[in-house]
């Protein structure tokens, strides 16, 4: 059927129209997903809040069926690096929680290429299995030096508000690769990455706060979990019996 008289045909796109209606989408978008982002990240937050508390909750199970005593805390070589469990203390903890559950889920799977057995694994030649989280727990107090600034927990009966798990903002000299990294699990738009990396290789000494850290969850021996701002954290914490440089932030 043909038109009224002195109707006008139905007018096309013209492609200036096109790249403008584009343009408006893009900038859309653009402010939209910084919001997206930041709100994905307020609910990983919770998510790693459940992981610590879950955590907790299987350490204290441990330690019922063992007088009181926590999960020992020495790797397969024998010293302890509060990133890292020994074979048998990661078995035990993935039957009570499951694999998931000891990673900070911005860095879940935990791994560290080029110093794992088997890329994307978490095995560590002799030493042990690395982990998502800092466990500070199970040390006895002839392997925490002076200058370490922490006191481990041994037994589930002691203060309540020590400190138990956190978050894994940690920083320090990687002898391996010769060069300084951190770590940054919780940014403001999750985790911190540098060329795709979470543990961020740098020429220079930098603090989980000085590469964008906002903070982290710590869960205490008494089973609270809070977020903790990095404005109230310390970045001064040994990380490791044996030192080598590497500092926790927590």
């Amino acid at each position: 059927m043909h038109g009224s008289p002195g109707s006008s045909p139905p007018r096309a796109f013209a492609l200036t129209e096109l790249i403008a209606v584009l343009a408006a989408i893009g900038a859309l978008g653009m402010t939209l997903l910084p919001a997206m982002m930041r709100r994905g990240e307020m609910v990983r937050r919770v998510t790693c809040r459940d992981h610590l508390r879950r955590l907790g909750v299987a350490t204290h199970l441990y330690a019922a069926q063992n007088h009181g005593w926590l999960i020992p805390h020495l790797r397969n070589y024998p010293d302890w690096y509060i990133g890292s469990f020994s074979s048998l203390m990661f078995v035990q903890l993935t039957n009570l929680v499951g694999e998931v559950a000891i990673d900070c889920p911005n860095l879940y799977p935990y791994t560290i290429p080029g110093q794992v057995d088997e890329p994307g694994g978490r095995h560590q030649r002799s030493w042990g299995v690395i982990v998502g989280y800092n466990y500070l727990g199970g040390i006895p107090a002839a392997n925490m030096p002076a200058p370490s600034g922490w006191y481990s927990p041994l037994r589930d009966a002691e203060d309540p508000l020590m400190l138990l798990y956190t978050d894994s903002n940690n920083s320090g000299w990687d002898t391996q690769v010769g060069r300084y990294a951190a770590m940054a699990p919780h940014g403001a738009r999750g985790l911190v990455r540098i060329l795709g990396s979470s543990y961020i290789h740098i020429d220079w000494p930098l603090t989980p706060r000085d590469i964008g850290a906002e903070g982290g969850n710590v869960c205490t021996l008494g089973g609270a979990v809070e977020w903790k701002p990095i404005a109230r954290m310390r970045s001064d914490y040994w990380c490791a019996q044996g030192d080598g440089g590497w500092r926790a932030t927590w």
